[in-house]
């Protein structure tokens, strides 16, 4: 099924922490492969994402 990125929900920080948390903890200690490394990077993107849309600028 295609799903149209642009109405795609952003997850919110608590929400990216949370997975990123749960993947490493999944890890348990083992070596972490290249599709683990990719997916690690792509839920802390999602993360530095969902904190950069809370932040407000100063005027």
């Amino acid at each position: 099924m295609f799903t149209d990125p642009r109405h795609e929900r952003q997850a919110s920080a608590e929400e990216a922490n949370a997975a990123i948390r749960a993947l490493v903890t999944a890890q348990g200690g083992r070596a972490w492969s290249a599709d683990d490394l990719a997916e690690l990077g792509r839920l802390r993107a999602e993360w530095l994402a969902a904190v950069r849309a809370q932040v407000t600028t100063a005027a």
